[in-house]
């Protein structure tokens, strides 16, 4: 029996992207014959919702501490970014390693595992790994769905910058191999590290998606997920005002579905009359049915003044490629280009590109009833079912005989 301890701070029933990784790879590495452990976090603020796909006696999740919280700002520099960034550190995750580590370091006693699979962010996930490696002469691998020193989003100020890249640099030296979901993350990660980088993709799991979800009456583009400030949505906003003043807009509806929707609404205030409909976060399943059932899919590309922020292969991109819908892309990045490239995606550049491109789907929405996607694609080539394999080869090179 393959055995394997994964180490992912994010697990169902937890809903987020890194969450979802962790449980995919887990269940269909289940399935390839593999005795799948995970230890993981408890206690999370965040909304729940994904099931647990594997042997849920295997799941072991360490609470985090009552009462864990940030480090007080003083009110009179709340204002100030860059002395957020000196005192904004929060400790919960200090807890969770230290309670981790003792646990973790039971499991293995008792199960005796031959291999460690990590899954960060967050890093602690690393660290934990890297400890618990290195105490029992484990092999381990480090999957990274995003940078940890050179994170855009995480950003530190000097000398945190310096002391961050030392303790990734220190970390991961321990690790095996790097897995990473893309080839610009691995260029950076091997620039880094200096070790050879692992790819395995994002991908979608299409036993998630009801078969024959009805579509829906109306032509429907929809947007799931949260939306940021540098992404490119302000054509698209301007290629619906065009559209009103030329009649077509009441042909059209357009949903988005985000945990930031009140950022949102306040982004979009003068354009909420182009038949704009805004709506709070709903469950996994119903993101892949509203997905399902619309027309075609919106992705707004990163702002070209803020490509630091970009990484392309996002597991957004595979959950639109499991509605199999095309997707009408604003604005060009390497997540837009991929979705062109296999099929589904049409880039526009501009309002007036945006514009032509709807009125196109929509006399063919009007004709057919629908609009085709894909036709020459191998859906299943995207999925992690048929792509696990891939995966479960890999570790088993770094199997502890």
């Amino acid at each position: 029996m393959k055995k394997i301890l994964i180490i992912s701070f994010y697990f169902p029933p937890f809903l987020n992207m890194r969450s979802i990784r962790a449980s995919k790879i887990a269940k269909y590495l289940e399935r390839e014959g593999w005795e799948v452990h995970v230890l993981s976090a408890d206690g999370l603020n965040i909304e729940k919702g994904l099931p647990v796909e594997i042997n849920g006696d295997r799941v072991k999740r360490i609470a985090l501490s009552k009462g864990s919280k940030s480090f007080s700002i003083p009110s009179q520099f709340k204002k100030s970014k860059i002395l957020r960034k000196f005192f904004n550190y929060q400790d919960r995750f200090l807890k969770w390693y230290l309670k981790a580590l003792k646990e973790g370091r039971k499991i293995i006693d008792r199960e005796g595992f031959p291999l460690i699979l990590s899954f960060s962010p967050p890093y602690p996930s690393n660290i934990l790994a890297s400890k618990l490696s290195r105490e029992f002469d484990l092999p381990w691998i480090a999957e990274f769905g995003d940078l940890w020193s050179e994170n855009y989003y995480l950003k530190r100020i000097f000398p945190l910058s310096v002391l961050e890249k030392f303790l990734e640099k220190r970390v991961l030296k321990r690790a095996s191999s790097i897995i990473s979901v893309s080839e610009n993350l691995s260029q950076r990660l091997e620039r880094i590290h200096g070790k050879d980088i692992f790819i395995f993709p994002h991908f979608f799991d299409d036993e998630d998606y009801k078969e024959n979800v009805p579509l829906l009456p109306n032509f429907t583009l929809t947007y799931t997920g949260h939306l940021y400030p540098y992404q490119n949505f302000k054509p698209f906003l301007n290629a619906l005002e065009i559209m009103k003043e030329e009649n077509i807009l009441k042909k059209i509806k357009v949903r988005f579905f985000s945990y930031n929707h009140y950022e949102i609404k306040d982004w979009f205030k003068d354009f909420l009359d182009l038949n704009l409909e805004i709506n709070p976060p709903i469950s996994y399943k119903e993101n892949l049915e509203a997905q399902s059932s619309s027309t075609a899919l919106l992705f707004f590309s990163v702002k070209e003044e803020s490509k630091e922020f970009e990484n392309p292969m996002k597991g957004k991109i595979f959950s639109y490629i499991g509605a199999r819908k095309p997707v009408l892309v604003v604005g060009e990045d390497e997540g837009g280009k991929f979705l062109e490239k296999i099929g589904i995606g049409k880039i526009c550049r501009n309002e007036m590109e945006i514009k032509e491109t709807i009125e196109k789907w929509l006399k063919e929405f009007e004709k057919f009833g629908f609009l085709r996607a894909g036709d020459f694609i191998d859906w299943e080539s995207y999925s992690y079912k048929n792509r696990i394999l891939i995966l479960s080869n890999f570790l088993e090179k770094f199997l502890k005989r």
